[in-house]
């Protein structure tokens, strides 16, 4: 097994005010991070991933999302005044408050946890850790077309004391195999034919169909493989897009034919 870590540092504030004591106060850290991917052996140039591949990707998500941001948690009482959503509007009276007027007019960068990102309530240094750690499987797939390279653990330190690791509950994505996707699509990709028959709609239509139906079909793969909602996610985003990228002919051919199989509807 080989590894190797990519490491970069930016600089945000964030608040807690859910938790007890000086974190709950607006402060700001330079948080460092480290990335670490792992796989088996390495390639034909000797390497695990191109380092520069990687870090691009890396670097440019981070740099305009996160760096000299401020990072709230949904729950924060400033996230009404900074990004009002509609529950936040009087219709007949609304307008922006001076401070989210002065953030919009200063170009102020706002990331709100449970917003700008579902899983996590908080920007607490665990909560930055997945944030980085759920991104990097993108970052991955876009630098290499390997499929036995994984993102390990993702470690984030707001001081030189404090620090948290996310640890790849799945580590080998890839091994949700080709026949496990299969079998997770084949219902709705059989149901989606006899609606495309009925419809006259072609497979391309019927594959963005699929990919629609995201949501479900991650719930649908923790069922039947007993991963979590995680992991499916990433392998829906991941391992989805290569596959059928790889099995397009495949696919269109299966499409073709259960649109042929399909019985017709009952005109009567």
């Amino acid at each position: 097994m080989y590894t190797q870590t990519v490491d970069h540092t930016f600089h945000a504030a964030h608040s807690l005010p859910h938790l007890a004591g000086k974190c709950s106060s607006l402060h700001g850290h330079t948080w460092r991070v480290s990335i670490t991917i792992a796989g088996p052996s390495l390639d034909k140039d000797g390497v695990l991933v191109e380092f520069g591949a990687f870090k691009k990707q890396m670097i440019q998500w981070i740099d305009t999302r996160l760096d000299h941001s401020l990072m709230l948690g949904t729950g924060d009482n400033l996230v009404p005044l900074l990004r009002p959503t509609t529950e936040h509007w009087d219709t007949d009276n609304f307008a922006p408050s001076p401070l989210a007027k002065a953030f919009d007019e200063r170009g102020q960068r706002l990331f709100i946890f449970g917003r700008d990102f579902p899983d996590i309530a908080w920007p607490s240094v665990e909560g930055v850790a997945q944030l980085l750690a759920h991104h990097a499987h993108t970052w991955l797939d876009t630098a290499t077309t390997r499929r036995d390279v994984h993102v390990h653990t993702v470690t984030v330190r707001e001081t030189d004391n404090n620090a948290a690791t996310w640890h790849n509950p799945n580590p080998e994505p890839a091994s949700l195999s080709t026949r496990s996707l299969r079998a997770a699509l084949d219902g709705r990709r059989k149901a989606l034919a006899s609606l495309a028959h009925r419809h006259n709609l072609g497979p391309d239509t019927v594959r963005q169909l699929l990919e629609d139906q995201a949501p479900a079909l991650v719930q649908q793969i923790v069922q039947e493989t007993g991963v979590d909602a995680d992991s499916a996610r990433v392998f829906l985003t991941g391992e989805m897009r290569r596959t059928l990228g790889e099995l397009e002919t495949l696919v269109d051919t299966e499409l073709h034919a259960w649109l042929k199989q399909s019985p017709a509807p009952n005109s009567n």
